[in-house]
């Protein structure tokens, strides 16, 4: 019983044992299994990271050759740039030297234009007066002519009466010879009487009849002499008028040349002024085909770093204290580039930041110029934990944080 008590004991021990030994046979499998994983995920994390590095230096290349050719593209557009401006400027200068000499030649021509309006003014005028003059001298004429009919009116006139007296002497005459013949028996004794009464009245008939032949003849006399003077005068206005017709029709043909010289001029004008408003047109062409002027950016002369970021924080505690009330910074340029992050410094708050905005410090480059009384003045008028200004070395944060980001 002892002997098999004892058999089975070590049959226990020894299961107990195997499977203490499979156990064990079966974690070194899988520390095996896990090692060969862990080998597997190390070299599958090798290779990626070699990957990752050639694809990094690829993009590295790649961006180094794009800034290669953006800078070459850029020189390029300058240098275009600055050809189409000359070209622009050249073409400007140009242009304003042949409007210039187009606005001289229009001016020209408007002064010959208004010389030629003038003199043909001029013309007009003299040409209305001589018309004014020729209708003076046909009235003058109709009058002479009404004259000189009236004055054969008057000589006609003259004349019957002169007829009718005569032929009522006449009649007078024959009614006295008949009276004579009558009273010749009768009247004998009277005879020699009335033959001597007859004579008287014949002879004062007679005389009466010589006057009125020389009133006739000297009305006649007159009435020649003044139709001829009015004939004469007829004749000079009949000159004169057939002198001023001449000289209208020159002035006819004066102001049909002017006429034509000035359609000619107002052609010429036209032509002018349309190769002004197409020399006009080309400068506007020209001026859009310009593109319009890069906006010039200031450029802002940035401040060296001051001396007081290369200290320790308790140095520059000392110096700030020292300083007192300190000294307000000076006004910088602001730069137009986007303001940098200050709540990025240790001690700066949105709080201090607005502060420090209202007060037109907005760049890291700022701050880092300040000198220890400049820093002084900050801490005494910050807002909220003036003392961070020193303790936290601001100037040195701001500098670390300028030159990080300008090489960028």
């Amino acid at each position: 019983m002892y002997l098999l008590s004892q058999l089975w004991l070590y049959l226990l021990l020894a299961c107990l044992a195997g499977l203490a030994l499979g156990l064990l046979l079966n974690r070194i499998c899988q520390q095996r299994r896990h090692a060969a994983q862990l080998d597997a995920l190390q070299a599958q994390h090798s290779d990626d990271r070699t990957r990752s590095d050639a694809v990094l230096v690829g993009l590295r290349g790649e961006h180094a050759l794009a800034l290669e050719t953006a800078g070459a593209d850029r020189t390029a557009l300058q240098t275009r740039l600055a050809a189409l401006d000359a070209e622009h400027h050249t073409a400007r200068q140009g242009l304003s030297a042949e409007v210039e000499s187009l606005q001289g030649r229009l001016g020209a021509l408007q002064t010959t234009y208004e010389s030629r309006i003038t003199l043909l003014n001029t013309e007009t005028s003299r040409a209305v007066q001589l018309t004014d003059e020729l209708t003076a001298l046909q009235v003058r004429h109709a009058a002479l002519e009404a004259a000189h009919r009236s004055a054969q009116a008057q000589q006609t006139e003259v004349a019957k009466e002169a007829y009718d007296c005569l032929i009522s002497t006449q009649a007078e005459r024959d009614t006295a010879r008949a009276s004579a013949a009558e009273f010749e028996v009768t009247l004998s004794r009277e005879r020699q009487a009335a033959l001597a009464d007859q004579e008287t009245a014949w002879q004062a008939a007679e005389l009466q009849a010589q006057a009125l032949r020389d009133a006739q003849a000297a009305g006649q006399s007159a009435a020649q002499l003044r139709e001829q003077a009015i004939q004469q005068e007829l004749a000079l206005s009949q000159t004169r008028t057939q002198e001023l017709e001449a000289e209208l029709r020159g002035l006819r043909l004066t102001l049909a040349e002017n006429d034509e010289q000035l359609a000619t001029l107002g052609a010429r004008l036209q032509t002018e002024r349309d190769q002004q408003q197409a020399a006009q047109a080309r400068i506007a062409e020209l001026a859009a085909l310009v593109p319009p002027p890069a906006p010039e950016v200031p450029v802002v002369v940035r401040p060296a770093v001051s001396a007081a970021a290369t200290i320790t924080s308790a140095e520059l505690e000392r110096l700030v204290l020292a300083a007192g009330a300190g000294q307000q910074p000076a006004p910088v340029e602001i730069d137009h580039q986007r303001p940098d992050d200050l709540k990025i410094i240790d001690g700066i708050g949105p709080v201090n930041e607005r502060w420090l905005h209202a007060h037109g410090v907005r760049y890291f480059w700022q701050i880092a110029s300040w000198s220890p009384a400049e820093l002084a003045w900050v801490a005494n008028h910050l807002p909220n934990f003036g003392s961070r200004v020193y303790r936290e070395n601001w100037i040195a944060q701001s500098a670390k944080l300028a030159t990080r980001q300008s090489m960028r």
